[in-house]
């Protein structure tokens, strides 16, 4: 078992001869933790389509109206469970 700078703790599984099974070493972590990552990850990626659409309108390849009802629409299908 190790745990690495950022909070994940890894694990391994071991045979009987104390080897390390191929294959399953996983991480794992905390609800919160996870969560809050989550979020950190959609708060990150809601910025850089707001940057990629206001580039093309600023270009004149859309309009705002569309970039706006596009913005709501890729949130609305990152929001989904």
């Amino acid at each position: 078992m190790g745990i690495e700078p950022d909070g994940r703790i890894g694990t391994a599984e071991y045979d009987a001869k104390m080897r390390v099974v191929a294959g399953s070493t996983s991480f794992y972590e905390c609800g919160p933790c996870r969560d809050r990552k989550m979020a950190l990850l959609k708060d990150a990626l809601n910025r850089a389509d707001e940057r990629r659409l206001r580039k093309l309108v600023e270009e004149g390849q859309l309009s705002a109206s569309e970039a706006e009802f596009r913005l709501k629409r890729m949130r609305a299908d990152r929001d989904k469970p």
